[in-house]
């Protein structure tokens, strides 16, 4: 996997076949990809883990999220059924949870192996290509399922660090993943380049 060309692909926005078959032979997580078996939004826990994930894509510039893949093992798996959600549907759960209108995208691919096709769905969170407004980082804009541990908080704010999604607790803290980022993807574009 190149960095370099997941943050390019990330800043185009691109969904295409071709992008979805590259995401599907990363088989790995960085900030800027994530692979989930499942998505079912209409439980309360599993929505507040989605929109934690997409704000956290939000926060490091976006990323791409792939339905359909098990976590760790990188198991081609499909979906089980067909997504429920189209981009407008995805969207309003999330702004139920965060109270945030974000731009996020969905599409769905399809995977033919001999006589066997799987589904998958790749969602795809943008953000800002300007890095410098990546340093105003996107907050929950409201309080959901407060009284759970799940829970969103006006306030908090989430981004990737590697493969996981983790809360900000300190300017500091954000400062410095922001920093490694930015190293990171100048980095992989340099050696692209060479």
């Amino acid at each position: 996997m190149n960095l370099s060309i997941l943050e390019r692909m990330v800043g185009e926005g691109d969904l295409s076949r071709q992008a979805f078959s590259y995401l599907l032979n990363c088989r790995g997580e960085v900030e800027w990809l994530d692979y989930k078996e499942t998505l079912r939004l209409d439980d309360d826990h599993e929505l507040c883990a989605f929109a934690r994930d997409v704000l956290a894509f939000k926060n490091v510039g976006g990323g791409y999220i792939l339905v359909g893949v098990k976590d760790k093992t990188w198991e081609q798996v499909g979906l089980s059924a067909p997504i429920p959600y189209d981009t407008k549907l995805l969207r309003d759960k999330v702004m139920r949870a965060t109270g945030l209108t974000l731009d996020i995208d969905l599409v769905t691919h399809a995977l033919t192996d001999g006589s066997t096709t799987k589904s998958f769905a790749l969602v795809l969170v943008r953000a800002s290509r300007k890095r410098k407004r990546r340093r105003t980082p996107t907050l929950v804009a409201k309080d959901f399922c407060t009284g759970k541990p799940y829970g969103l908080r006006r306030g908090e704010i989430y981004v990737r660090d590697g493969d996981s999604t983790v809360k900000v607790s300190t300017q500091e803290q954000l400062t410095n993943l922001l920093d490694r980022l930015e190293d990171q993807a100048d980095e992989a574009a340099i050696r692209s380049d060479e």
